[in-house]
């Protein structure tokens, strides 16, 4: 991966107004978010495609399924490597035709895609489509869960979350510094932290304008705060408002700047890894993004949306 000439701006979707794209990307997944945006807004794109989850058809799937079929979506089940994105049939005909184009619009919405959906289609637009300018606006639809989340599964993966952001430092003696994004999974930050025997730890806690859900996510990290007291890491805690995603990202890439080794981990919201990815797009190959999972033993738990759309 090369270094890119990245731009980022402020976006707010206007629900009065008719979103016109090339491309317009959702998922079809279990959550009853899924849908919101693609309902919400009034979008026009030459082309519409739902990437499907292949596991896990539960919950609201099928429902959501049949909204995308009777909206004119393109259904496609993708694959969980970047070479589906070439050689499909049906991809390489979108590709070909948006590349005669020197602006490319695309609007993502990445309410229910998994991290690593996030990262292939990020790395189609900037190393598949050819275009002057490609500009892509990104949808997330905040969805309230409540309870405490207590795991039962260990880590099944933790590593690069594709192989296009694994970055790559071959002084292994310069200082690793850990920025993670903190959610439901304490027990997963608390045995990365252990693996990657990190120097620093800068850790980010959403805050949610529902202030019930902040505290509860608050409480549900406690243990890796008491971890970080116990082994006496060099270790920071900031709060980002989940619906400011500019100034967070602004803020990241401020610290990223002063770091000479990171590893990003972005548990918690969707929007935390979409900022993660464009932060080491820009500081590659000092940065790699993660992602740590129990695979498919991880639970399926519905998102209902909260209405608020970043």
């Amino acid at each position: 991966m090369l270094k890119y000439n990245v731009h980022i701006n402020s976006f707010t979707p206007n629900i009065e107004s008719i979103i016109i794209y090339d491309l317009f990307v959702a998922s079809l997944g279990y959550e009853k978010r899924s849908v919101f945006c693609s309902k919400h807004f009034t979008i026009q794109s030459d082309y519409k495609i739902v990437d499907a989850f292949s596991y896990k058809k539960e919950l609201n799937y099928e429902e959501n399924r049949a909204w995308y079929a009777e909206n004119d979506f393109n259904i496609v089940e993708f694959g969980e490597d970047i070479e589906f994105y070439i050689t499909d049939e049906k991809i390489v005909r979108i590709t070909t035709a948006l590349n005669i184009k020197k602006t490319i619009r695309i609007g993502v919405d990445i309410s229910s895609m998994s991290r690593r959906k996030i990262a292939l289609w990020l790395e189609y637009f900037i190393s598949i489509l050819d275009s002057d300018i490609i500009v892509v606006d990104y949808y997330y639809s905040i969805a309230p869960i409540y309870g405490s989340c207590v795991e039962h599964y260990p880590i099944r993966y933790s590593g690069p979350v594709t192989p296009y952001f694994a970055g790559w430092i071959p002084n292994i003696d310069i200082p690793l510094s850990t920025v993670i994004g903190l959610g439901y999974d304490p027990v997963k930050s608390v045995g990365i932290c252990e693996l990657l025997e990190t120097t620093n730890i800068y850790a980010y806690l959403p805050l949610f304008e529902d202030l019930v859900q902040s505290e509860v996510i608050a409480i549900s990290n406690k243990e890796l705060f008491d971890w970080m007291k116990r082994m006496n890491v060099n270790g920071k805690v900031y709060k980002y408002h989940v619906d400011m995603p500019y100034s967070t990202f602004i803020d990241i890439q401020s610290l990223t700047y002063s770091l000479d080794r990171a590893v990003f981990i972005p548990f918690g919201p969707k929007v935390f890894a979409l900022i993660s990815m464009l932060v080491s797009l820009i500081y590659y190959p000092k940065v790699s993004v993660w992602r740590v999972s129990s695979a498919e033993n991880d639970e399926a738990i519905d998102r209902i949306p909260s209405g608020e759309v970043i």
